[in-house]
């Protein structure tokens, strides 16, 4: 019987819920939507009114694709983490807080989608 000291690789031989691996892929394409809208929203003229989204917009394109990539990427896994190391009771705390998440960005991403379509026309 071989045994693995590989902490990473122990935690990826569990078994995870396909609920939670489904919410985090779709926050993920969420969280990418509303960044490619928003850039092309600014580039139609409108303004980013998320002072923390806007310091990494004064970067650039890129930086502000990472930025807000990479601050989901962060959220997600503490949560992530936090499923498969509390209790059930957490874990379902943790499935609330993605499906929030979900609503979330779909509310944004709605909102950016009647400003293309008939806010900035």
């Amino acid at each position: 019987m071989r045994t693995d000291t590989c902490a990473l690789c122990s935690l990826l031989s569990r078994r995870y819920s396909v609920r939670l691996l489904l919410y985090i892929l779709v926050v993920l394409l969420l969280s990418c939507l509303d960044a490619f809208f928003t850039l092309y929203l600014l580039y139609l003229g409108a303004a980013e009114t998320n002072p923390v989204m806007a310091f990494f917009l004064s970067f650039g394109p890129g930086v502000f694709m990472i930025a807000k990539y990479g601050i989901t990427v962060f959220c997600v896994l503490i949560m992530f983490f936090g499923a498969i190391h509390m209790g059930q009771e957490r874990n379902r705390m943790v499935g609330l807080l993605f499906s929030f998440l979900v609503c979330a960005f779909g509310i944004a991403i709605t909102w950016e989608v009647y400003l293309l379509f008939f806010a900035l026309e």
